[in-house]
């Protein structure tokens, strides 16, 4: 069993963390495409998630803005498959996005460790993930009221691992000691490493069974969210 630490704030990511939003998209690609009677075979798609990376990279470049990246994935996707006649990028983009919201996929063990979490500390949320799905989504969950807040990437500015958006969610929770937050996350490099770097503890949730090809040396590395409450 971990060392029991005690910390001042819990932060903590969404996608993938708290939420399985590999379900989540899931749902609501298969909703979107039915509304509009389009195809969902497997190469279809394949072609989605290949131009969903490809445009997640562009943003994690700094080319294009987190609010881009629904509209032009879906442009690039009905461009792909030749379906200009039957739907246009808006209508899609709109749509998954409403239905994105309305999913509450959570991850196994998420509403035991926020339970206990809500219990002995302040919880704050960092998340780089999309502000219009958001607050709908912690209401369903049954977390909203008991949040400490949200430091969104796309309404401050400033994305993970930028050093910039911890100070933010610190500032927020009137937190002045890096050294007393835990960050918990599934990406090595935004939920542990960023969070490293302004002395916060980093958590790694192994999500999956994941391989640590990188460098990067959390501080805690949990294969099940109940984990975190051996050592939080």
């Amino acid at each position: 069993m971990a060392e029991q630490m005690s910390f001042d704030v819990i932060f903590i990511d969404a996608d993938n963390t708290l939420f399985d939003f590999d379900q989540t998209q899931q749902n609501a690609i298969t909703d979107s495409l039915s509304q509009f009677s389009l195809p969902s075979h497997a190469e279809a798609i394949a072609h989605y998630n290949r131009i969903n990376r490809d445009c997640w990279r562009l943003h994690n470049e700094g080319v294009i803005q987190n609010r881009d990246i629904n509209h032009l994935r879906w442009r690039r996707w009905i461009d792909c498959m030749g379906l200009n006649d039957l739907v246009s990028s808006t209508q899609l983009a709109d749509h998954y996005e409403a239905s994105l919201a309305l999913q509450c996929e959570k991850e196994d063990g998420a509403d035991k460790l926020m339970a206990y979490l809500f219990d002995h500390y302040p919880v704050h949320i960092i998340t780089n993930g999309f502000p219009a799905v958001q607050a709908h989504r912690w209401r369903l969950a049954g977390w909203q009221d008991r949040l400490q807040g949200m430091t969104i990437s796309s309404v401050v500015g400033v994305k993970k691992p930028d050093p910039e958006i911890y100070q933010l969610a610190m500032k927020s929770v009137g937190i002045i000691d890096a050294d007393r937050c835990l960050m918990i996350g599934d990406d090595l490099n935004s939920d542990v490493q960023g969070a490293q770097n302004v002395g916060m503890k980093g958590c790694w949730y192994q999500r999956k069974q994941a391989v640590n090809e990188t460098g990067i040396k959390p501080d805690y590395i949990v294969r099940h969210l109940a984990e975190i409450l051996n050592f939080a």
